[in-house]
């Protein structure tokens, strides 16, 4: 058994290390891209480049989310559609919201911490309440949803699919542009919108099983 455990241990850091090894590599090809081979590219094809190249990150982190789970790993189907939904909130929710705020004229608002406030912080809680809300009303009152660790898995999931769409209408609004620093963006923010909702989806577990009905989500 300890022998077993130790494979299982030493598997799970291999498979880590292999997929941080390829999102350091996605960001050095995107360099080599970037400075030999895309100034002869037009645009279009530059920016069908960088959209695919930003899909990968998020499927790497996936992977290695995914692997933490590995007494009882989640359905890949439950995990995957789960990170469909988030780029489906993403596109669908999330921006007609943000415009409908933003809508009104804030270039009056000229101090750093208004600035703050308004382009961090309320975006911020207009993005997790989102996702939160996403994942109590879909994934959570689902069977598999069965151990508080599952709202880390779930919960990173949608977080990555959220940040892939986010990412690709970036590119596609810059046409491509800054290949290096875009990818390099595209491996940091990915891991901040799964980190983020994974944790805010791991209270969301603890409420589902916790025996004090006061922190139970409705």
């Amino acid at each position: 058994m300890g022998i077993r455990n130790s494979r299982t241990k030493l598997g799970l850091w291999l498979s880590t290390f292999i997929s941080m090894a390829g999102l350091l590599l996605i960001v050095f090809i995107a360099y080599i891209i970037e400075n030999t081979i895309s100034p002869s590219f037009n645009k279009t094809l530059l920016t069908v480049i960088s959209v695919i190249i930003a899909l990968i990150p998020p499927l790497l982190w996936l992977t290695i989310f995914y692997r933490q789970d590995r007494l009882n790993p989640e359905p890949k189907s439950f995990v995957f559609k789960t990170m469909l939904l988030g780029a489906l909130i993403q596109k669908a929710i999330y921006t007609p919201i943000i415009a409908f705020v933003f809508s009104g004229n804030t270039s009056g608002i000229t101090s750093i911490g208004g600035r703050l406030i308004i382009n961090i912080i309320l975006i911020a809680i207009i993005q997790e309440s989102i996702k939160l809300i996403s994942v109590r009303y879909s994934i959570y009152p689902s069977k598999e949803f069965d151990e508080v660790i599952d709202g880390i898995i779930y919960g990173s999931a949608l977080g990555l699919g959220f940040a892939a769409m986010t990412n690709i209408g970036g590119i596609i609004t810059s046409g491509g542009a800054m290949l290096t620093n875009v990818t390099a963006l595209v491996v940091i923010e990915t891991f901040a919108h799964a980190s983020i909702t994974g944790l805010s989806c791991y209270i969301l577990g603890v409420s589902k099983y916790s025996k004090f009905n006061i922190l139970r989500l409705p």
